[in-house]
């Protein structure tokens, strides 16, 4: 009876998101300048991100000119978040800035 309450206790407590509005992405970097010596060496981080098209629209001529994508609504805080680094990080000029996560209309799928 016990375990059967510490379950449904356990339940209650799984928090469910219907995330079909993001599609997933992918981080990827690469260093800068290859012959670089010494320390810091600069690296690009490069972030790609897919979206439904109902909920995140992109016109032709913000794909052409590279736009940032059109947030609105729930999406607002898209505007300042960003890609956080979490371990290893020194701060200053010299260390990890982190950059925002708000990507730039690159596509439009068939809707």
């Amino acid at each position: 009876m016990n375990s059967i309450v510490l379950l449904i206790f356990l339940y209650g407590l799984v928090y469910i998101v219907d995330a079909n509005h993001f599609l997933g992405g992918t981080i990827t970097w690469h260093v800068l300048n290859g012959s670089a010596t010494g320390t810091p060496i600069a690296i690009v981080i490069t972030q790609t991100y897919s979206w439904t098209y109902s909920l995140i629209t992109c016109t032709n001529t913000q794909i052409a000119t590279s736009q940032l994508i059109p947030v609105g609504g729930a999406y607002t805080r898209l505007l300042t978040e960003t890609l956080d680094c979490i371990a290893n990080c020194a701060s200053g000029t010299t260390g990890y800035v982190a950059p925002n996560i708000l990507p730039r209309c690159s596509d439009i799928p068939i809707p």
